[in-house]
């Protein structure tokens, strides 16, 4: 998928041009539900490295398809008092997020617009995440977050402070969202959704048609690695000379060794350290945004 500051400079200029009032926050927030379970995920790997990494990309794949994401949109929301506006936003932009995931080169990847009735990853592959495009589009997301910021701190968010029945059909969906996807985990992985299967399943693995997205590569004297988070395959036929992230396409030859028929390797800083940029950013936008309109409201009620 794009990094962060891309999806914001392509939506946020789009928002722009279509309606100028619409806060910067929800745009922000509309274009991070989709990855909202990727973020997850890694938070995951890191504080419980043993977890079940297959079980928990299953989970990720589901959350991040449009119909799991649009019910994310909705919980969020019921939270305010303007339902149908906020609803808008939130949603046309994790469904132009996912469109634009869908434009990029992503082996053994792609998003899921149909689910839960199909589960075969969409994915277009106009152009390499690392491309000269994506650079200037980076520029361009750090030139709207600047541009906006004085808007997206300053505009007041119309939340539903008080509670009322709407808030237990929040709560109700976000655990929805949260709870069902185990249940549904099959379903991807019975059609070899991101290649799950065929990863998962070592002893199936000789003969078996593969893709792998952005994984760490280290060549060695004896070979090239390829580095997944719990197990380590070696590349065969048609290995890349040097070091570096690869996202590959080949076939096991056995259970640990995949020959490949094409290959490309990325930048192995690039893309993760602008998402990474985007999402302090976004965060600080929020932060901020949201003291400043209590810390008014507090005021307020003390005159």
């Amino acid at each position: 998928m794009p990094n962060t500051l891309t999806h914001i400079a392509v939506q946020g200029f789009a928002a722009k041009g279509i309606r100028k009032e619409i806060d910067p926050k929800l745009i922000y927030l509309g274009l991070l539900i989709p990855d909202l379970p990727y973020i997850l995920r890694r938070i995951i790997l890191v504080v419980y490295p043993t977890v079940n990494e297959y079980e928990l990309a299953l989970y990720a794949i589901i959350q991040s398809s449009l119909i799991f994401s649009l019910l994310l949109c909705l919980a969020f929301s019921l939270l305010t008092s303007e339902f149908r506006k906020t609803f808008a936003i939130l949603s046309i932009n994790a469904l132009f997020h996912l469109f634009l995931d869908a434009t990029q080169f992503k082996w053994g990847s792609g998003i899921h617009l149909f689910a839960p009735f199909y589960w075969k990853p969409l994915n277009f592959g106009f152009y390499w995440p690392d491309s000269i495009l994506i650079k200037v589009s980076v520029l361009l997301g750090l030139a709207y977050f600047i541009m906006h910021w004085k808007k997206a701190v300053l505009t007041a968010l119309p939340l539903k402070t008080a509670f009322c029945p709407v808030h237990i059909f929040a709560a109700i969906l976000i655990v929805v969202y949260l709870l069902l996807p185990p249940f549904m985990s099959s379903l991807p992985e019975n059609v070899d959704s991101h290649f799950i299967r065929t990863l998962r399943y070592k002893e199936e693995r000789a003969g078996k048609y593969v893709e792998i997205d952005r994984a760490p590569y280290k060549r060695t004297e004896t070979g090239g690695l390829i580095y997944l988070e719990h197990e380590v395959l070696k590349a065969g036929k048609n290995a890349p000379s040097q070091s570096g992230q690869i996202s590959l396409k080949g076939s096991f030859i056995d259970l640990e060794t995949v020959d490949l028929r094409e290959w490309h390797l990325h930048s192995t800083w690039f893309r993760d350290s602008a998402s990474y940029v985007a999402l302090l950013l976004v965060s600080a936008a929020w932060a901020v945004g949201l003291f400043v309109q209590f810390s008014d409201r507090r005021g307020r009620a003390f005159k």
